[in-house]
């Protein structure tokens, strides 16, 4: 027994520089990839510091998906838009998804959510009348794209984060050619760095850089933030905390942190450099 044991111990002896070594030449393959997709982006256009909102015009504060509406979070229903704008706040971020005829509505996906809030809905992905025509969970309102254009007009100090999950580009395409009036209230997510510049050159001021689908090193993602005219950044707690947002905002670039819905935990980002949080519950003057 004891002798197996030794030679385990032996084997994973062996084994663990190799381990070592194919760890980093990982990690090194993808911060090089990461460096050539930043500097692809940096030929592009920086933008003009004081075009874009910064931290001043900014709420701390964005509801996300909406707000909860009624105890129901994730819904991205008129009701949610209504219930905390009459809260107080007054940046709502909102997810989009493509419909089965090419039309944008607000859905945070297509699978577990949408079952969970559309529970008479069939298999597949509905049409924008198939979607809108759909019994909503709690009696909420679905909303498509022309829907919360009307809402934004409605109200007119209220502001849009967007959220899509698949072609981002294209659907700001989409936003920018039917709904041009509004770009300077809407303000996009990008996910990757090569999207700053095909974003900016569609007329938004104010684009925020999430980093919740690519693993970006955080030196790239210091770089790339003090070298473009962001609105912010987004980002986990746990990236937050772990020193990101102080480096970024040493650098005079906002941080927002997702999602949070404790206030103690907002305070202890706050103190860690966020300026502001997404959330499905907090608004301001709260505990």
């Amino acid at each position: 027994m004891r002798a197996r044991r030794r030679t385990r111990l032996v084997l994973l002896a062996a084994l663990l520089p190799a381990l070592g070594a194919a760890l980093w030449q990982t990690k090194a393959g993808r911060w090089a990839e990461q460096a050539v997709e930043l500097a692809r982006a940096e030929r592009g256009p920086s933008g003009h510091r004081g075009d874009a909102r910064t931290a001043a015009g900014l709420p701390r504060l964005i509801a996300h998906a909406g707000g909860a509406a009624g105890g129901t979070a994730y819904s991205n229903s008129l009701e949610a838009l209504e219930e905390n704008y009459a809260r107080g706040l007054r940046a709502f971020e909102v997810d989009l998804e493509w419909t089965r005829d090419g039309r944008l509505v607000l859905v945070h996906d297509w699978d577990f959510r949408f079952r969970l809030l559309f529970p008479a809905a069939g298999a597949g992905v509905p049409t924008r009348d198939g979607f809108l025509g759909l019994p909503m969970a709690g009696g909420l309102t679905p909303l498509d794209l022309d829907g919360l254009a009307a809402w934004l007009d409605g109200h007119p100090d209220a502001l849009v984060v967007t959220d899509v999950k698949r072609d981002n580009l294209r659907a700001l395409e989409r936003i920018a050619a039917d709904h041009a009036r509004l770009r300077d209230r809407i303000i996009p997510q990008i996910y990757a760095f090569d999207e700053y510049g095909p974003v900016r050159a569609l007329g938004f001021r104010s684009i925020l850089l999430t980093l919740y689908r690519r693993p970006y090193f955080d030196g790239l993602v210091v770089r790339f933030a003090r070298g473009r005219d962001l609105a912010g950044v987004v980002m986990d707690s746990g990236r937050a905390a772990g020193g990101l947002a102080g480096r970024l905002a040493s650098g005079g670039v906002p941080v927002f942190v997702h999602t949070v819905n404790d206030a103690a935990e907002r305070r202890r980002l706050e103190a860690a450099g966020a300026y502001g949080i997404m959330t499905d519950t907090l608004a301001e003057g709260g505990p």
